[in-house]
């Protein structure tokens, strides 16, 4: 993923959201098994299984932090928002095999999106990187990196 932040001054923010993100998915694997749910979430026991260890991805990716916590939000993003909009597609139907309803597909995506976002933010690497992506970012250097698809090697139109 070229040019994202790298050493962002949050990144203590976003291993806190991520974890937060992650007792959420905790709390509600455990409480929403069953008819009642918990604040109109229901899950049955593959649901509740997928959001255990979702949630405990997310907590163990906070405390290990670096570039391995940062992968690891972004797997369990994405994932559930691929969960997410799966779920949507067959909530009516015999092979909602995880039991969500619609408020549990739009807690999917917003779950989803938070531990994206967070780890999108919490690269880290040497600051000598760190000061050429500062750099590219406000202009001053050329791009470090080199895209086999960028705007140098795109065939321009014949006008």
């Amino acid at each position: 993923m070229a040019h994202m932040p790298i050493n962002h001054p949050l990144r203590p923010l976003y291993r806190i959201v991520s974890a937060v993100c992650g007792v959420a998915m905790l709390v509600g694997g455990v409480f929403a098994f069953g008819q009642d749910g918990v604040l109109g979430i229901r899950l049955n026991g593959a649901g509740t299984v997928v959001a255990l260890t979702l949630g405990a991805a997310s907590i163990a990716g906070a405390v290990l932090g670096g570039n391995a916590g940062r992968w690891i939000h972004l797997v369990a993003g994405i994932g559930l928002l691929v969960l997410g909009m799966a779920s949507l597609a067959l909530l009516r139907s015999d092979a909602n095999l995880l039991g969500f309803s619609m408020t549990t597909c739009i807690v999917s995506f917003l779950l989803g999106l938070a531990l994206l976002t967070c780890g999108l933010y919490e690269q880290v690497g040497p600051a000598e990187r760190q000061e050429v992506e500062e750099q590219f970012r406000h202009g001053q250097v050329a791009d470090p990196d080199a895209h086999p698809l960028g705007a140098d090697t795109v065939p321009k139109a014949k006008v």
